[in-house]
């Protein structure tokens, strides 16, 4: 396991449920499916950079001026247990 402290990046948990900020997005049609992950605190081309290990750079999209990553796919499940076994 990771040392929170050792990385570049943070993301923090919502305040009152304690989830992490991962939010699947599907488009009125049905068939076009995004995850955005938000609360990004610190490096997060880095975070970015580490996510591309499992998921293709072509699919993630950096929003740096809102703090925010997004993921053309549906991705949360993956995310989730991802950022879990780092001690997110």
């Amino acid at each position: 396991m990771l040392l929170l402290d050792s990385l570049p990046y943070l993301i923090k948990r919502v305040h009152r449920s304690q989830w992490l900020p991962l939010y699947r997005l599907i488009k009125s049609d049905g068939n076009n499916v995004s995850t955005k992950i938000r609360r990004i605190q610190g490096d997060i081309n880095k975070l970015a950079a580490d996510l591309s290990t499992f998921i293709p750079k072509d699919k993630i999209i950096v929003k740096a001026p809102n703090n925010q990553i997004w993921l053309k796919g549906d991705y949360l499940h993956d995310l989730r247990d991802w950022f879990t076994v780092r001690g997110f």
